[in-house]
């Protein structure tokens, strides 16, 4: 969904670190990191426009944030 998203110049004119939040290099080398060879990527819908480009990336913002609260809950608990 990355390349998708980096087809949309509005993005990164609207969020200057965009390639910053961006997650699948780093997902990768995690993967790395534990001796697994990331593999091919399944399709994804083309995000045809901005609207849907926005809507991508607040998902995958969401989820990050997602993942802070969660891992804040758990160090708590």
């Amino acid at each position: 969904m990355e390349p998708s998203l980096e087809r949309h110049p509005e993005l990164e004119r609207a969020l200057p670190d965009l390639r910053t939040r961006l997650k699948a290099a780093a997902i990768a080398s995690d993967l790395r990191f534990l001796g697994w060879e990331p593999g091919p990527v399944a399709a994804t819908r083309a995000l045809d426009d901005e609207a849907h480009a926005w809507g991508a990336l607040y998902v995958l913002e969401g989820s990050t944030l997602g993942t802070t609260t969660i891992g804040r809950l758990v160090r708590e608990h």
